[in-house]
C-alpha cells in the first residue's frame, strides 16, 4: 500500500525515501528537500572562500616579526661577546707592558735616590760612577726592549654553521622558553649547600655552605653567618616581622637582615616540615609526609596555630606538597606524586583552599635538584598569572571588587568614580586612568572614554574592558606609555548592570537582559538633536547619569562596545535630512574607524557575511535607523568623535572564547585611543590670559561646532591638510586663521589671544545686578583676608625657620608641592628644593618642561631667599591666570638657599662686605663649577654644595633657570668670561636677550640703577663685559646641558633692612612669573625610532648653534627660540641623521614635534669598537709619555755624571 507524504497537511502520495532524514516524501517535497540540502553547501563554500582570502592576505612579515627580533637579538649578543673578549685580551696586552714599565720605573727611582745620596755625601768614587753607568746602560737596554716588545697572537677561527640556530615550530600549549629574559647573573654554589632561597626588596638569602649569605641585587655578598644547624627545607620573607623565616625539619628560625643573626628559634609542634610561605598575617607551612598537611600560624604578636588542612583537602594519599608560595590571597602549590614521580601545579584560594586551576606537567621528577629548580620557575610564572583577571565572566559584584582592587593597588594611576546609579540601585562605575593625576583634569590633556554593556546581554565588551584596564595599568608597552602619559582614559565596563544580571550565558541572539530594570533600551533613550520622539517617554536613570557625565567632562574621543555583529558603526544613526547618513566629519570617522579595524586581528572574519564589502565599517543609518542613540547625542551636543564597536557575533558567547576576543581587540583599542593625539588643540584667551566664556571653535564650516571649556581649552581631531579655524563668541565669528595639520600623533598646539574689545560688543550687559556685585565683592574680600592669614611675614628667616616654612607648605599642599633634599652643605644642613606643579609635582611628566630658581648662592645676599619663599607660597595659593598657566604647563623647582652655612654667618644690614659670602670651608660657590674649557678655578676643592647642584643638573633636564643675587640691579647673561678673544656673546645671545627683557620689562622697581650702573645697557649685561669670572654656575649649566640660565641681581644692598622686603617682592613677582612662561616658547618634542622607542646618544642642534641640547632618556627635547625659521638637526653620536626646517611663531605655545627616525638611519654609526680603540690610543699615549719622561730622566742623570767627570779631571 502506498504511503502518504510525511510533510504535514500534504495529501499527495509519497514517491521516495530520503536517506538523510528517513522521511517518505512526495515528488514535489522530495525535490524541495533535496534543494534545501544542496543550499546548505553554499555557506560551506563561503567559509572556504573566506579561509582562502585569509591565506592570500596573510602578512608573512608580521607573522615572523617576533622570531626575527630574536634572531637579531642573538646577533647583537654574539657581537657583544666578541667585543668583550677583544677588550679583555687588549687589557692583557696592556697589563704585560705595564708590569714591565712599573718594574723599570722602580729601578729608575732607586738609582735616582742613590745618586742623590752620593751628592749629599760628597764622597763619590770612580767605582760608584762605573757602577751607576753600568746600571743605566742596562736600564736603557731594558727600556729599548720594552719599546720593541712583540707578541705572538694565536687565534682560532670562529666556526659558525647553521646548527648554531635551530628553527622549530612550537606545538600548541608549549612554553616558549626563548621569551624568558636571559641569565642576569650567576653565583657559585658549593656542593653541600641547601637549595632553598628567598628574597625581600633588597636582598637574596642563599645558603653557601657553610654560611647563610645575604646577596645584593648585583649578586655580591653583603653579610653572612655560619649555619651550624640542621638542613634548611625552605625560606621566606615576612614584611610584618621584618625578618627572614628559615624552615628546618623541626624548627623555625627568625633571621635579622641588619645584624645577620638569629633573633628567635621556634618549635612548631612535633612535625617535620618541608615548605613555607607567608602573607602579611599568616605563616603557611606544609608537612614532610605522604598526604601532606597544610598548617597556618599567626605571625603577630606570637606564632600560634590557627588551623590545619589535611588529606583529602590538601592532596592525595601518595602525594606530598613540596613547595608553596603565597601572593594576592592565593597559594601556588607544587604537588609531587611519590608513586609515579609526576608533578602538578595548583593555584588555590588561601582562605578556603578551593582549587582555581590545576596544571599537570608532562615530566617526571627523578632528581630532587631538578624538581626544586623547576618549582621556582613555574611557580613564579603561575603567580604572575594569578594577579591577572581570569578569562571568565564576572557578575556585577565581582566586577566591582576587581575595579576597587585595581584602584587601590595602582592609586597613582587609577581613580574609581561612581558616575550615578542604575534603576536597581547599582553603582555605575567608571575608572579614570593616566600616568599622573588620574583624579583631576589637567590643562590640555585630552579626555577619552570607553563604555561597555549598554545592552545588558552584550557582555563581551564588559570583560574586554576589564582586561584593558589591567593592561593599561601594568603593561610596559611603548604605545601604552604614550596613551597613559598623553591622555586620561575613562572606562565604564557596564552601563547597564541590572540588565547584565538578567542575561543568560550562551544566549547569542535573544533580547533577555538587553533592557534596563524598567524596560528601557538605553541606546534609544538619549534626546534626539532634532526633537524626534523616542521609544520611551521615560528618561532612564542610567541615561541621566551619562548625560550629566558628558556635560562635565569634555570628551574628545569615545567608543561604546556592543555584541551581535562584527562591524564599526559611525554616525549618523538616522537620516536626519532625506537619505543623507554622512556627517560633516565623516572623513574623521572613517579614519578613526579604520585605525581600529586595521589593528584588529579578526578583521578578515564576518558574521553571516555582513559588512565585508564596506570593510567592516558602516554608517549607522545605512545599517538600520535608530532614534535616541548615544553616539549621535555625544557628537551633536559636544563634538565628541564617538563610534559603536560591535566586537562579537554572539552576544553572550562561551567563556572559553574570551581570551581570543581580548587578543583580537587589545592592540586595536590602544591604537584607537592614540587618535585623540591627531589634529589641533589649544587655548583661547583674552589679552589678560583669561578664558573667554560662550566660545566655540568651528573648522571650515563643519557642524557641529566644538564648545571651548571653562579653562579656554579646545581639541579637534583632524586629518592631514589645511583648514580654516574660526572662533565664535555667542555664534558671532571673532577670529579666523588658516592652520595646517601634519600626519602626526602630535597635535598642532595653539594659543589664540583675542582682545576683549573684539568680543565685548556682543555681550549682553543687562545681566549685571547689585546683589551679584555685593556677593562677588564679599567673596573677594574673604579670600584676601584668608590669604593674608596664611601669608609668610615680611621679615628675614633663619635656616631652621625656612625649613619649617617649606615643610608646612608641602604638608598643606601635597598635591601641588614636593620637598626634596638635593644634598647637604659643608655644615650638614639640608639643601632644600621645592618642586611645584598643578599635578604630579613628585615626578617628571613627559614633555612637561623643568624650570628652576636658586637663591642665596652667596650667603650674605639674602633678598633672593625671602623673595623665593614668597614666590613658592604665591604659586601654591594664587588664582592668577598666569600662575595657572605656569603651574599647569611646567614643573618649577625652587631652592631658596644654596649656601645655608654662609647665611648663618651673614650680618643684618651689611650692604657690601663679604662676611657670609663663602661656604664653611671658604669657597665661593659661583667660582667653583668646572670650566668648560678647563681653566683653573680659584679653589682646587669642589664644595659639597657644588657637587650637589651638579648631580641635580645631571638628573633633571632643566630648560630655563635663574640664580638670585644682591649688591646690584642688573640681569647678567652668559658668557661669564672671554673664552675666545674678547667675545662675550654666546650663540644663543638672542634668546638670552629675549628672556632677560621679559624679566626687566615686568619688574616694578623704579629706582633701578645702583650708583648709575647699567642705565646705558637697559640693566642687562653679559657677565664678561661686567667682570670676568671662572667657574660660574650659569655658564656651567649652559655649556653642559643647554639650560638658558640668568643671574638676577635684584637689590643694591646685599642684606637690606627687613622693611624693604615687601617692596622687593612686589617689584619682582610679576617679572618672575613672566620669566617662567618663556619656557613655553620655541619647540619641544620627541625623537623616536620606528618602534616608538627613544634613541640613545641623541642631540638637537638648531642651525649650527652650540652647545647642542641632549635628548632625554625618554626621547624628549626642548629649545627656547625666538619667532623665525630655523634648521633643526638631529645628531647621533655627533653625526647628523635628520634635518628639517621649522617655523616658530610668536606664541607661548611651543611647536610640538614627534620625529620618527628609522633605526636603519643611525645603526650604521653604532661603532662597537670605539671605546676599545679610544682606550688603546689612550694607553699608547700614556705609555709614550712615560717613555719620554724616562728618557728625560736618563738624560739628566747622564748630564750629572758628565759634570762629575769634568770636575774630577
Amino acid at each position: 500500500m502506498s504511503q502518504s507524504c510525511s510533510v504535514e497537511k500534504c495529501t499527495r502520495t509519497s514517491r521516495g525515501l530520503c536517506d538523510c532524514c528517513q522521511q517518505t516524501l512526495c515528488l514535489q517535497h522530495l525535490t524541495a528537500h533535496n534543494a534545501l540540502l544542496i543550499s546548505q553547501l553554499n555557506p560551506l563554500t563561503d567559509e572556504i572562500n573566506i579561509l582562502g582570502n585569509r591565506l592570500n592576505t596573510l602578512n608573512i612579515q608580521e607573522t615572523i616579526a617576533g622570531s626575527r627580533e630574536k634572531l637579531e637579538q642573538w646577533r647583537e649578543d654574539c657581537h657583544k661577546k666578541i667585543d668583550y673578549f677583544f677588550k679583555k685580551k687588549c687589557q692583557e696586552l696592556d697589563q704585560v707592558v705595564n708590569e714591565k714599565v712599573d718594574q723599570q720605573q722602580t729601578e729608575l727611582n732607586q738609582i735616582q735616590m742613590k745618586i742623590r745620596d752620593l751628592i749629599d755625601a760628597q764622597e763619590t768614587t770612580r767605582e760608584d760612577i762605573d757602577s751607576l753607568t753600568s746600571i743605566i746602560r742596562q736600564l736603557e737596554t731594558n727600556i729599548n726592549n720594552i719599546e720593541q716588545t712583540c707578541f705572538k697572537i694565536h687565534t682560532r677561527p670562529l666556526m659558525i654553521d647553521e646548527t648554531f640556530i635551530l628553527i622549530r615550530k612550537i606545538t600548541e600549549h608549549e612554553l616558549d622558553l626563548s621569551t624568558l629574559s636571559p641569565v642576569y647573573n650567576t653565583i657559585h654554589r658549593p656542593a653541600e649547600s641547601f637549595r632553598s632561597l628567598t628574597c625581600n626588596d633588597r636582598y637574596f638569602l642563599i645558603h653557601q655552605h657553610p654560611c647563610l649569605c645575604l646577596f645584593d641585587r648585583e649578586m655580591n655578598i653583603v653579610k653572612q653567618m655560619l649555619w651550624s644547624y640542621g638542613a634548611i627545607q625552605d625560606m621566606c620573607w615576612s614584611s610584618t616581622l621584618d625578618r627572614f623565616i628559615v624552615l628546618e625539619k623541626n624548627n623555625i628560625y627568625l633571621i635579622n637582615e641588619n645584624t645577620m643573626s638569629i633573633d628567635n628559634v621556634l618549635r612548631l609542634g612535633k612535625r617535620r616540615w618541608i615548605s613555607c610561605t607567608c602573607s602579611d598575617t599568616v605563616l603557611f607551612a606544609s608537612t614532610d609526609k605522604r598526604a601532606s598537611s597544610l598548617v597556618e600560624f599567626t605571625l603577630f604578636p606570637m606564632m600560634e596555630l590557627i588551623r590545619e588542612w589535611e588529606y583529602p583537602r590538601t592532596c592525595a594519599k601518595d602525594e606530598i606538597i613540596d613547595g608553596i608560595i603565597y601572593n594576592n590571597e592565593k597559594l601556588a602549590l607544587m604537588i609531587v606524586n611519590l608513586f609515579n614521580e609526576s608533578l602538578r601545579m595548583e593555584l588555590r584560594y588561601s582562605k578556603t583552599l578551593d582549587r582555581i586551576w590545576t596544571l599537570q606537567l608532562d615530566i617526571r621528577c627523578v632528581q630532587k635538584k631538578f624538581q626544586i629548580q623547576l618549582s621556582f620557575l613555574i611557580i613564579s610564572i603561575l603567580l604572575h598569572k594569578s594577579d591577572a583577571i581570569d578569562y571568565r565572566y564576572h557578575n556585577y559584584s565581582e566586577m566591582t571588587s576587581i575595579l576597587q582592587d585595581l584602584a587601590s593597588r595602582y592609586s597613582t594611576k587609577a581613580s574609581l568614580v561612581e558616575i550615578g546609579k542604575s534603576q536597581g540601585g547599582k553603582s555605575l562605575w567608571a575608572m579614570a586612568l593616566s600616568a599622573y593625576a588620574p583624579n583631576q583634569h589637567v590643562l590640555l590633556r585630552p579626555e577619552v572614554k570607553y563604555i561597555g554593556n549598554i545592552h545588558g546581554n552584550e557582555v563581551v565588551g564588559l570583560e574586554v574592558l576589564l582586561y584593558l584596564i589591567e593592561y593599561l595599568l601594568t603593561s610596559n608597552d611603548t604605545l601604552v606609555y604614550q596613551v597613559m602619559n598623553r591622555s586620561r582614559i575613562w572606562i565604564m565596563p557596564s552601563m547597564n548592570p541590572d540588565g547584565l544580571e538578567k542575561s543568560m550565558y550562551g544566549d547569542c541572539s535573544s533580547i533577555t537582559g538587553r533592557y534596563t530594570l524598567n524596560n528601557i533600551d538605553l541606546n534609544r533613550n538619549f534626546p534626539d538633536y532634532y526633537g524626534a520622539p523616542l521609544e520611551s517617554s521615560i528618561r532612564a536613570q542610567e541615561t541621566n547619569a551619562i548625560m550629566s557625565w558628558l556635560a562635565n567632562v569634555s570628551f574628545v574621543l569615545s567608543a561604546s562596545l556592543h555584541g551581535g555583529a562584527f562591524v564599526i558603526n559611525t554616525p549618523l544613526d538616522r537620516y536626519y535630512v532625506k537619505n543623507i547618513s554622512i556627517s560633516d566629519d565623516d572623513d574623521i570617522y572613517q579614519m578613526v574607524a579604520h585605525s581600529y579595524i586595521n589593528r584588529n586581528k579578526r578583521k578578515n572574519e564576518s558574521c553571516l557575511n555582513e559588512h565585508i564589502n564596506t570593510g567592516f565599517v558602516t554608517r549607522g543609518a545605512d545599517w538600520y535607523e535608530i532614534v535616541g542613540g548615544m553616539q549621535d547625542y555625544s557628537y551633536f551636543n559636544y563634538g565628541t568623535i564617538e563610534i559603536g564597536m560591535e566586537i562579537s557575533c554572539c552576544k553572550y558567547p562561551e567563556s572559553n572564547l574570551l581570551a581570543g576576543y581580548w587578543d583580537y581587540n587589545r592592540d586595536a583599542m590602544i591604537e584607537y585611543l592614540l587618535q585623540a593625539q591627531r589634529g589641533v588643540k589649544g587655548l583661547i584667551l583674552n589679552e589678560n590670559f583669561e578664558p573667554i566664556p560662550w566660545t566655540q571653535v568651528m573648522i571650515d564650516n563643519r557642524k557641529p561646532v566644538v564648545e571651548v571649556t571653562s579653562l579656554g581649552e579646545f581639541w579637534r581631531i583632524l586629518l592631514p591638510g589645511t583648514y580654516t579655524l574660526k572662533v565664535l563668541y555667542r555664534g558671532f565669528q571673532i577670529h579666523s586663521r588658516e592652520i595646517t595639520i601634519q600626519n602626526s600623533l602630535s597635535p598642532l598646539n595653539l594659543t589664540i589671544i583675542i582682545s576683549s574689545s573684539t568680543y565685548l560688543p556682543y555681550m549682553n550687559m543687562t545681566t549685571a545686578a547689585s546683589t551679584t556685585f555685593k556677593i562677588r565683592l564679599s567673596f573677594l574680600i574673604i579670600s584676601i583676608v584668608l590669604y593674608k592669614n596664611n601669608a609668610i611675614d615680611y621679615r628675614y628667616h633663619t635656616y631652621s625657620e625656612m625649613t619649617s616654612i617649606l615643610q608646612d607648605l608641602v604638608s598643606r599642599y601635597p598635591t601641588k608641592a614636593s620637598l626634596v633634599e638635593i644634598g647637604k652643605s659643608q655644615g650638614g644642613k639640608s639643601l632644600w628644593a621645592m618642586a611645584l606643579s598643578a599635578y604630579a609635582p613628585n615626578q617628571h611628566v613627559l614633555l612637561r618642561p623643568e624650570l628652576k630658581y636658586i637663591g642665596n648662592m652667596h650667603g650674605n645676599e639674602v633678598v633672593g631667599l625671602e623673595v623665593l619663599l614668597y614666590l613658592i607660597e604665591y604659586l601654591l595659593t594664587s588664582n592668577d591666570t598666569l600662575v595657572y598657566q605656569v603651574m599647569n604647563r611646567s614643573r618649577i623647582w625652587i631652592m631658596p638657599s644654596m649656601n645655608p652655612d654662609g647665611l648663618e654667618k651673614s650680618m643684618y644690614g651689611d650692604c657690601s662686605s663679604i662676611t657670609g659670602r663663602y661656604t664653611l670651608n671658604n669657597i665661593d660657590l659661583n667660582r667653583n663649577f668646572p670650566d668648560y674649557y678647563g681653566a683653573t678655578l680659584p679653589s682646587s676643592i669642589r664644595a659639597q654644595e657644588t657637587s650637589a647642584i651638579m648631580s641635580w643638573l645631571a638628573n633633571v633636564s632643566f630648560v630655563l633657570s635663574a640664580n638670585f643675587h644682591g649688591g646690584s640691579f642688573v640681569i647678567n647673561t652668559p658668557l661669564d668670561r672671554y673664552y675666545v678673544g674678547r667675545v662675550s656673546t654666546s650663540d644663543d645671545d638672542d634668546i638670552y636677550q629675549m628672556v632677560a627683557h621679559s624679566y626687566i620689562n615686568r619688574t616694578k622697581q623704579t629706582d633701578k640703577a645702583c650708583s648709575n650702573q647699567f642705565t646705558d645697557t637697559g640693566y642687562i649685561t653679559r657677565g664678561a663685559d661686567w667682570y670676568e669670572i671662572v667657574g660660574g654656575m650659569q655658564d656651567y649649566g649652559y655649556f653642559n646641558y643647554g639650560t638658558i640660565e640668568l643671574t638676577l641681581e635684584i637689590s643694591c644692598c646685599k642684606y637690606p633692612e627687613s622693611n624693604l622686603l615687601a617692596g622687593y617682592w612686589d617689584y619682582n613677582r610679576d617679572a618672575m612669573i613672566g620669566h617662567l612662561l618663556q619656557a613655553q616658547r620655541g619647540v619641544k618634542g620627541l625623537i623616536l625610532n620606528e618602534y616608538s622607542q627613544p634613541i640613545p646618544s641623541t642631540e638637537i642642534m638648531i642651525n649650527n648653534r652650540k652647545p647642542v641640547v641632549k635628548v632625554t632618556s625618554l626621547g624628549e627635547f626642548w629649545r627656547i627660540l625666538l619667532p623665525g625659521t630655523y634648521t633643526l638637526k638631529v645628531l647621533y653620536k655627533g653625526i647628523q641623521i635628520h634635518s628639517r626646517e621649522i617655523t616658530i611663531q610668536n606664541s607661548l605655545s611651543p611647536l610640538n614635534l614627534t620625529i620618527i627616525i628609522s633605526s636603519s638611519t643611525y645603526l650604521p654609526y653604532i661603532n662597537m669598537t670605539t671605546t676599545t680603540a679610544t682606550t688603546i690610543r689612550s694607553v699608547k699615549s700614556s705609555s709614550s709619555n712615560i717613555f719620554i719622561n724616562w728618557k728625560i730622566s736618563l738624560s739628566l742623570i747622564f748630564l750629572f755624571i758628565y759634570f762629575i767627570l769634568i770636575n774630577e779631571n
